[in-house]
């Protein structure tokens, strides 16, 4: 809006102010206006201020407005399913070769392309802790629709956590329960901690009830056997007096892979059922009685092909397991092979095509002593390593596939890695190195099927072959 302002000056004159000095002057300096023959009054005529109008104009040019005319909207268009489906399943393992959930559930946020190819990765492995996670998990795999039945079959992977100390702990009969949704379930993770007895305020009582044998009730048994056969089972528990992996293994005596691990049972064997383990891992945080071991590995079962140590084992112990079934075995790790007595256990093993070991101070007699036709070699390094014998068995060996370095960090600027890069190169043989051990274990472990060569591989190829046809 335009704004109009006029001001009004008064500003002194030139003679106004040459009026206000010589009346100043003459009156009282000059002797003749004493005598009245000067006088002011023929300049009194003059104005003594001069009023001036001021007018300006203080506006501002309004900006002329442009209407927007809003252009065609541009929508972008569709990936193809395919491309979705390939994007999410490279992005499905993360760093550590384990299922990138917190990706998978962002990208199943996206839109409604994604939605569906995002959970059908997250509905592989399923994760159950608490009573809410169980009741969601119902909800998203209701057989009465079609969706859920859809989802319940791709689970393959179930991990279940029983803490009879957590206020919203999933209970044993939920547990139950959520396996016979699952037709396709192959591999089952189950940790126990707590009691399952209620707590006693009194001493004596709580002593007597941690001694008390814990175990499954008779409807959730009979739930469990109503389930789904599984072939993998990954167990831990805290409790020496826990009955649960002996119900287990009698409710499913066919598990292939088997991994034990928390505190061993210290309670008399309950079940004697035949079993078929072909692949055992055991990490106990104590040693394990000799009948809860030939209990897991019966002398008449000849099926035992793949044994992982995790802790160090006795002499007694690693003897038992390697005379029993040491000739049949093609893939061994021990956390350590430092002395010579250690390094001569290979040779028991006539069939082995993998040996694996983490701690860097090994003795180089055992890659001495591995089999000609021995595909996979993994071992940890440090500036201490000796290394001459696993660059002559890269050179050497016709059969080996892969060779698979957990570096330490003393052992970055080992001398001999250098021919050892060079090795490899040169006769086609893969080298994997790391320097974090938990990838190292993902390298070299695999997924629990069955597989004619070493190493065995992580793959989303292997979940769709865990899948009941």
């Amino acid at each position: 809006m335009p704004i109009s302002v006029s001001i009004g000056l008064k500003v002194p004159s030139v003679f106004s102010i040459l009026y206000e000095f010589f009346t100043i002057y003459l009156s009282q300096f000059h002797p003749l206006a004493a005598m009245g023959f000067i006088t002011t009054d023929r300049f009194s005529g003059f104005p003594r201020v001069i009023s001036h109008d001021v007018s300006f104009d203080i506006r501002t040019p309004s900006a002329t407005r442009r209407r927007r005319v809003p252009g065609p909207q541009k929508h972008a268009p569709a990936l193809p399913l395919e491309i979705i489906i390939d994007i999410l399943e490279s992005a499905y393992y993360d760093e550590f070769l384990e299922p990138n959930d917190q990706l998978l559930r962002s990208c199943a946020l996206v839109c409604r392309d994604w939605s569906g190819p995002a959970q059908d990765l997250l509905f592989r492995r399923v994760s159950l802790r608490s009573q809410p996670a169980f009741l969601s998990f119902q909800k998203a795999t209701d057989p009465l629709t079609e969706r859920g039945r859809f989802l319940a079959s791709l689970v393959v992977r179930m991990r279940v956590t029983l803490d009879s100390n957590q206020p919203k702990r999933l209970t044993t009969p939920s547990f139950a329960q959520a396996l016979t949704l699952c037709p396709n379930l192959y591999e089952l993770s189950i940790s126990l901690y707590g009691c399952e007895n209620t707590p006693q305020p009194n001493a004596i009582d709580a002593t007597r009830s941690r001694r008390t044998i814990s175990r499954f009730d008779e409807a959730t048994i009979a739930t469990l056997r109503s389930a789904p056969t599984i072939s993998a089972l990954r167990y831990t528990s805290s409790s020496p007096n826990n009955a649960h992996i002996f119900q287990l293994l009698d409710i499913w005596p066919r598990v292939r892979s088997l991994d034990v691990g928390g505190v061993p049972p210290q309670i008399p064997i309950l079940h004697h059922s035949s079993r078929y383990v072909e692949e055992l891992r055991i990490n106990y945080q104590t040693k394990p009685s000799a009948d809860f071991l030939r209990w897991l590995l019966p002398p008449s079962t000849r099926t035992l092909r793949v044994l992982e140590l995790e802790r160090e084992p006795s002499n007694d112990m690693l003897d038992y397991l390697l005379t029993e079934h040491g000739p049949r075995l093609e893939s061994l790790s021990l956390p350590s092979c430092t002395t010579s007595q250690r390094a001569l256990v290979i040779t028991r093993c006539e069939n082995l095509r993998e040996f694996r070991t983490e701690t860097a101070c090994g003795n180089p007699t055992v890659y001495k002593k591995l089999p000609l036709d021995i595909q996979h070699v993994a071992l940890g390094v440090d500036k201490e390593t000796s290394l001459e014998s696993v660059l002559k068995l890269v050179k050497t060996s016709d059969e080996l596939e892969a060779l698979t370095l957990q570096i330490w960090e003393s052992g970055v600027h080992h001398p001999m890695l250098a021919s050892l890069k060079m090795a490899c190169a040169y006769t086609g043989v893969e080298l994997r190195v790391t320097r974090d051990v938990r990838v190292f274990r993902s390298l070299c472990r695999g997924d629990p099927v069955h597989s004619s060569s070493y190493p065995r591989t992580r793959a989303l190829s292997n979940l769709r072959l865990m899948r009941k046809p």
